[in-house]
Parts: structure tokens; C-alpha cells; sequence
């Protein structure tokens, strides 16, 4: 009897342990959900929503940027509308509650996301379990994904497309495709995983089996509502069709094993985690016969695409967490339990070095609304606003959404993360790079499109959210022709030296010998307050690299690379600078 009464206590104790460590990565993570507002997309999001409320209609034109021409392509047309209805809900919310309104979405979404998954994969009746791998998942989400911005609802309708077909109310499939595809392109992934369940219900047919005619009908009324919308076919296209110049850009494009290298995004080891015990149960029930065709081509078709492109990271996850689940019951109670400690400690450890321990401070936020991220240019754009800066800007391309917020209507950018245009993006490219060649009117390529576009001032970084130092810095800053007025925090402003300008110059003209000094200090600082903010490490490494301090910027890269071992920018960096030192 003494050793029942033991052995309960102990198990009891386990539980309690493992209840406890639940509850803090809850708190962590609901913190978390109240960090500023990062994702670059939001903004002109947000703004389209309002435009679209104040016009009452969809633009058929670009109403933000003046570098846009008006003849647009399918897939200009397709960016301009395809997001309506969500973006319309995003305006909505800032107007009834202004940013608060949009945390408190970014709160429900998530809360009705692990909802729609709670119920579908409470297959096994251990809420300790689920509960341990939906918190899992969820640190996952949230360290990866920013939550304000129209793809999170493909992820909310994704699960609640999965949990409707697996509790086969199939009438549901026509309004909900419907609405999913004014939100977000992503539904287009739903059209594909309802073609897959049907194409698995015609194998069963051919084979002699009774077919669900519910699944049939429903499906595909489901696909078809889902082209009611005003791209109608045209995600499907622009999926296939989006320009490699512009994914080989963009972040959400990167394999996992790039991210993790590249960024040191720790995260990754989860989601790999997830992928193999996802692989054990799907070959553990294809050994015993108890798989479908629909599971094999989903596992293989989302491990593919999330393995090599981490925006399908998370679709993969919410389909895969029934089988995570399965396999870990599978185990015995200790090495389930074991494992999934494991788990949840190391996602505790990450998210606070996530928050870098402060995001308590997120609470006072709701008081003060103070919800964006310093990283964009208050400073800067109000520098412009007050001192009425004319003519056309030029401006940073993560900026670009931002300036369009605070700017429209009395403003236009030169460019923003829609990337409407191709060709202009590429341009883009080349002036943040300085790029000389090829030479136009005895001018440098980037000069020469900075001419075409008539550029009178400039708002830039000194570094972006990688930590790169831009090219144009150091070549503005050696180019008589554009004088620096203002520096404060990331944000630096150039005018072009003409005459319109020189009441600006006269008041607030740096001389330029100064600037790399006074941009350091700063960023010196900031490491101060963000000691293991990488990105500081490469930025002030690469801002000491242009001061021609090859030994600091070395040091600099050493103490970053003992944060983050794998971080390939930070090797590149070293090893560029390393030959550098040894043919000076």
C-alpha cells in the first residue's frame, strides 16, 4: 500500500511538472502575441483596406506609388485586389479600436487556429499531450510568421478545411472556399487538398468501394466558389508564374536548411523534429496497411514544399499534427513524456530568447499604443512632413508599406513590398547596391536611374532587419552630389545638392566625414540595449568594414559567431574580410 500511495505521488508530481511548464510557455507566448508590429505587408494592407472603404470599389490602379505605370499586368491586377475582403476586415479593426483593434485580431485568429486543431486531432484523450505539441506549435508560428497580415487566414481556414472534411460536413465547403479565396491566394492550396480527398474517392470507386456523395458534390461546388473572386483563376497563374528575381528575395521563399543556416532561426529544429515523427507514423501505418492514398500524396506534397519553402512550414504542421500526435502515444509513457519535456523546454528557452526578456513590457502597449516597431522611420518621415520636403522620394523597399500608411494621400513611394513591378524592383535592387555598370550619360547605373526618376531626397537605413549595410550608404556618402540632413536611430535622409534644397542644408546639412562615425555610435549603442540582436553584430561589422577598421569589424564577427555558430552571413562575413586583410 505505501508503495501505490509513492508511486501515485510521483506520477502525480510528473504531471504537475509537466502542467507547469505548459502554463509558462502560455504566458510566454500570449506575451509574444503582444510584440510590435514588424511584417513590412502590413501596412499597405491596411491602407488598401481603407482606400477600398473610402472609393468604394477595388483599385484598378496603383494609388501609392508614382513609379507604377498605369497599363498593369495580370499579376499587378492580381496583388491590387486579391486580398479585398481581409485587408477591408484589417481597416475596420484600426477604425473601431486603432492598433489595439489589430492585436486583438492577431489574438483571435491564433485563438480560433488552435481551436480548429484541437479538435481535430484529439484523437488520443491525453490533453497533456496535445496540449504540449499545440504549444510547440505555436512558438513555432509565432517566432516565424508575423501574425498582421492576410496569410494567417489561409492558415485559419486551411485547419478548419482539414477539420470540416474529416468531420465530413461537406455543405460547408462552398461558403467557406468562398470566403477563403477574397482573403487570401492561399486557397488555392484548400482546392488542392479537396481535389486530392476526391480523386481518393474515385480510386475507391474504380476499386469496387461505395463513394461519398457528399464529398463529390460538395468538393466540387467548393473548388468552384472558390473562383469567385476578383482574380478568379488568376492565383493559380501567378503561383506558377511569380518571378524568380523576386522569390530568390524574399525571405518566405528560403529552404529551412537556409533559414537555419542564414539566420540562425532555431525554430527550424522543431519543425524538422515534426517532419521525422511525421515520417515514422506515416510509414509505421503504411506497414500495417492502415494509411490512404490522400495521406500519402498530402504528406509528401506539403514535406516537399515546407521543407524547401518555409511559408508551407506551417500548412505542413497543422495537417501533420494528428500524426505527430498518433506517434508519440505510440511510444511508451516515458520516453513520450520524455520526449515531449524536451520539446516544450527547449521551446520555453527559445522563446525567451525570442523576447529577449522584456517583452513584459508589451502589457503597457494597450495604454499607449505604442505597436510599431522602431526599425521603421518616424523620425525620418517626420522630419520630411515638417520641413516639406518637395518632390519625388526615393525610398528603402521594406519602408515602403510604412511610408504609404503615414504618407497617403499627400505623398506617393518610389517603392513598397507589393513589388507590383518587376522591373522597377530590380532597379530598386541596383541603386540599394550601387551598382556602377553599366555607365549612362557618364553616370553611374544607379545615378543614372536615381536621374530618370527625378529624385530630389532620399529616406534609407543604415542597415536592414539582416543587418546588411546597403552599398547606396557608402556611395551617398562619398558623392558630393547628396548631402546627409538627418541621422536618427536607422533612419538617415539625403538631398540632392541643388539650389530648391539649400534652406535644408543650411539648417541641417552633417558633414560627411562625420556620419559613418555618428551612424557606429549608434549602433554600438543599440547592441548595448540588444546584446544578442545578430543583425547589430553584422551591421556594426559591416559599417566598421567602410571606416576601413578591419580588426574591430574581425572582433566584431567573432562575438556574433559565439551567439549563433551556423550563422552563414556571419562566416561569409568573416571569411570576405579575412582575404581583405591579407592582400591590404
Amino acid at each position: 500500500m505505501p508503495d501505490k500511495v509513492i508511486y501515485v505521488n510521483i506520477k502525480a508530481m510528473k504531471r504537475l511538472f509537466f502542467i507547469l511548464i505548459i502554463t509558462v510557455l502560455t504566458v510566454l507566448g500570449s506575451l509574444y502575441l503582444l510584440r510590435p508590429i514588424t511584417d513590412p505587408d502590413f501596412f499597405w494592407h491596411i491602407s488598401t483596406g481603407r482606400w477600398i472603404l473610402e472609393n468604394k470599389a477595388l483599385p484598378s490602379e496603383d494609388p501609392f506609388s508614382y513609379t507604377t505605370p498605369r497599363l498593369l499586368s495580370d499579376r499587378e491586377f492580381f496583388i491590387l485586389r486579391s486580398y479585398w475582403l481581409s485587408q477591408v476586415l484589417y481597416w475596420l479593426c484600426y477604425k473601431l479600436s486603432g492598433l489595439n483593434g489589430i492585436i486583438l485580431l492577431r489574438v483571435l485568429l491564433l485563438s480560433l487556429l488552435l481551436v480548429f486543431i484541437y479538435k481535430r486531432i484529439k484523437v488520443v484523450e491525453d490533453p497533456l499531450l496535445i496540449s504540449g505539441l499545440l504549444i510547440v506549435f505555436t512558438v513555432n508560428l509565432l517566432s516565424v510568421y508575423p501574425m498582421d497580415r492576410p496569410q494567417v487566414w489561409s492558415f485559419v481556414f486551411f485547419a478548419l478545411l482539414l477539420l470540416v472534411l474529416n468531420i465530413k460536413r461537406y455543405t460547408l465547403l462552398p461558403p467557406l472556399m468562398l470566403l477563403w479565396s477574397n482573403m487570401h491566394g492561399g486557397y488555392i492550396l484548400g482546392s488542392v487538398v479537396i481535389g486530392v480527398y476526391i480523386i481518393d474517392e474515385g480510386i475507391r470507386y474504380l476499386r469496387g468501394k461505395e463513394i461519398e456523395k457528399g464529398l463529390l458534390i460538395g468538393g466540387i461546388c467548393g473548388i468552384l466558389a472558390g473562383f469567385i473572386n476578383p482574380s478568379t483563376y488568376q492565383a493559380f497563374l501567378q503561383t506558377i508564374k511569380m518571378p524568380s528575381s523576386m522569390t530568390g528575395m524574399t525571405i518566405e521563399y528560403m529552404s529551412t536548411i537556409k533559414t537555419f543556416l542564414k539566420r540562425g532561426d532555431l525554430t527550424m529544429l522543431f519543425y524538422w523534429f515534426f517532419l521525422l515523427i511525421t515520417s515514422f507514423e506515416i510509414l509505421r501505418r503504411t506497414v500495417k496497411g492502415g494509411i490512404s492514398l490522400k495521406e500519402i500524396i498530402l504528406f509528401s506534397g506539403l514535406g516537399y514544399f515546407s521543407f524547401t519553402q518555409i511559408r508551407y512550414v506551417v500548412f505542413f504542421l497543422i495537417w501533420a499534427m494528428p500524426f505527430a500526435v498518433m506517434f508519440l502515444n505510440s511510444l511508451k509513457h516515458w520516453l513520450r513524456y520524455g520526449l515531449l519535456t524536451l520539446l516544450i523546454s527547449g521551446s520555453i528557452g527559445l522563446s525567451l530568447i525570442l523576447q529577449e526578456y522584456n517583452n513584459i513590457k508589451n502589457i503597457k502597449n494597450f495604454s499607449s499604443e505604442n505597436w510599431i516597431s522602431s526599425y521603421y522611420p518616424e523620425a525620418g518621415l517626420r522630419f520630411i512632413m515638417n520641413n516639406n520636403l518637395k518632390g519625388n522620394m526615393y525610398n528603402f523597399h521594406d519602408w515602403g508599406g510604412y511610408l504609404i500608411w503615414r504618407f497617403y494621400p499627400e505623398k506617393k513611394v518610389f517603392i513598397d513590398g507589393r513589388q507590383l513591378y518587376e522591373y522597377l524592383f530590380m532597379q530598386s535592387m541596383s541603386i540599394d547596391q550601387a551598382v556602377r555598370e553599366p555607365v549612362i550619360m557618364g553616370m553611374p547605373f544607379w545615378k543614372a536611374i536615381l536621374k530618370t526618376y527625378d529624385i530630389n531626397y532620399m529616406l534609407i537605413p543604415a542597415f536592414d532587419m539582416l543587418g546588411n549595410v546597403s552599398g547606396l550608404l557608402g556611395a551617398l556618402i562619398d558623392d558630393e552630389e547628396w548631402i546627409p540632413v538627418f541621422f536618427r536611430g536607422n533612419s538617415i535622409i539625403f538631398v540632392r545638392n541643388t539650389k530648391e534644397n539649400y534652406p535644408v542644408i543650411y539648417r541641417y546639412g552633417i558633414p560627411r566625414e562625420f556620419i559613418l562615425d555618428d551612424i557606429i555610435r549608434q549602433v554600438e549603442a543599440m547592441l548595448k540595449r540588444s546584446p544578442k540582436h545578430i543583425s547589430l553584430y553584422i551591421a556594426l561589422g559591416d559599417l566598421n568594414v567602410k571606416a576601413k577598421r578591419y580588426e574591430k569589424a574581425m572582433e566584431i564577427y567573432e562575438k556574433g559567431l559565439e551567439l549563433q555558430p551556423f550563422n552563414s552571413i556571419l562566416k561569409k562575413r568573416k571569411e570576405d574580410l579575412r582575404i581583405l586583410m591579407l592582400h591590404k
